[in-house]
Order: C-alpha cells, then sequence, then structure tokens
C-alpha cells in the first residue's frame, strides 16, 4: 500500500505521498505515480515506488506501472475515465467528500486548493499575517499541472478538464462551469436585452455580441455599401 507522510505547510494540511524506492515525498498520488515513472521505473531490486510491491523482473515491473498508471485513471466508484490522474483524483472527492485543504486562519476545509484560494479573500480585513499567507497562495499556485497553462483561478480552469459545472440555471436546469456564464444565461430566459447597435436598432444579450454586430457594420461601410 501507498504510505502517507505529513509534511507541515502554509497552505493546508494535504497529504503527501512517499517514493517507496527513493523517500521523495510528493503531495498527490498523481505526482507520486509521475515521478515513479520518470524517475524510478527501473529499481535494481525490481520495487514498484508507487506502492511497494516487488517484482521478479524489470518486464513485470514495467507491466506493473503500466497498470498503475491505467486503473489511477478510473474513478473507483462510478467507472469514469479521466485523460490525467489529477483530474481522476479531483473526481473521486465528489464521491469520498474529502477535503484536504484547510484555511490556516479559519480552519474551513476544501477539496480543491483553488477553492481555498479564493476563500481567503473573506479575510481581506484581518492582519498583517494575512498578506503573507496570500502571498503563499500567489507563489504555489497558477500553473495547471495537467496542460501546464497559468491561471489567476486555477479552481475555474480545473473545471475544463473535470468536466464540472456546479452553477445551475433555476429556470431550465442547465448547467455552467462559472457564475458569469450562468449571468449571461439567465437574460435569456428573462427576455432582457440591454444592448443596442446605434446603426441598426438591433439588440444583444451581451457587449461581446454588440461589438461583434457593430463590426459589420464598419466593414459595409468601408466597402462603401449603402453609400451613395
Amino acid at each position: 500500500t501507498i504510505r502517507p507522510s505529513h509534511r507541515a505547510a502554509r497552505l493546508s494540511t494535504a497529504t503527501s505521498f512517499s517514493c517507496q524506492v527513493c523517500g521523495r515525498a510528493l503531495q498527490g498520488k498523481g505526482f507520486l505515480l509521475k515521478h515513479v515513472l520518470q524517475v524510478c521505473a527501473k529499481d535494481p531490486d525490481f520495487c514498484c515506488g508507487f506502492c511497494g510491491e516487488r517484482l521478479d523482473s524489470a518486464d513485470d515491473l514495467t507491466a506493473h506501472l503500466q497498470a498503475h498508471q491505467e486503473k489511477s485513471k478510473t474513478c473507483s466508484f462510478c467507472g469514469k475515465t479521466f485523460q490525467s490522474i489529477l483530474a481522476q483524483e479531483l473526481h473521486v472527492r465528489l464521491h469520498t467528500g474529502e477535503k484536504p485543504y484547510s484555511c490556516d486562519i479559519c480552519g474551513k476545509k476544501f477539496s480543491q486548493k483553488g477553492n481555498l484560494t479564493s476563500h481567503t479573500r473573506v479575510h481581506l480585513d484581518s492582519p498583517d499575517h494575512l498578506r503573507t499567507h496570500l502571498q503563499a497562495h500567489r507563489e504555489a499556485s497558477g500553473t495547471c499541472n495537467i496542460c501546464g497553462k497559468s491561471f489567476q483561478n486555477m479552481e475555474t480552469h480545473m473545471r475544463s478538464h473535470t468536466g464540472i459545472k456546479p452553477y445551475r440555471c433555476g429556470v431550465c436546469n442547465k448547467r455552467f462551469p462559472r457564475p458569469g456564464a450562468l449571468r449571461r444565461h439567465r437574460k435569456i430566459h428573462g427576455g432582457e436585452r440591454p444592448y443596442v447597435c446605434q446603426h441598426c436598432g438591433k439588440t444583444f444579450i451581451e457587449s461581446s455580441a454588440l461589438k461583434t454586430h457593430s463590426r459589420s457594420h464598419s466593414n459595409l461601410k468601408a466597402a462603401g455599401v449603402g453609400q451613395h
């Protein structure tokens, strides 16, 4: 079995997992398996750094690690398969209710680091030590471990990998990954079209749609259409 180890951390009390070959501690089984595959996959004693099992040969160890890799991308609760181990881990927390990240100020727990980062905004009026707390978040997050891109709101970005859509329309039950998308959608039900084209009077739900439409007038004007 994988042996978790606990490390003092400024951001949370998240569990870390140790490589059974070299002893290195990593936060999350996904990071552990990635380390084992890249660094400790050729142990001379044929020991699996992920679970500690000893195999009979190098070929057996390779096949064993491959099985770990495939199994770690499938949810053991519902059978859903994901493109990465991290996405699968985040999904499994929906089933288990695990919340490994806790706020150092109030103790509230969260399932994702991004949720914790967003939560700290409620403490913005706290003393100076909060500034250090927030700075630690900024330094530790921002780069997606799945696609390598950087984002200010990692929680929202991760939904593009996990497919989670926590915001639901109360009228038609359609779900959205971001609150802004839900707000724009609600205007469809309310019939609200606050953005009006000054050229033709056509109305739009979003300002971006109006801007796109306005370009058509500019293009027609540049081409001389409608001019005498």
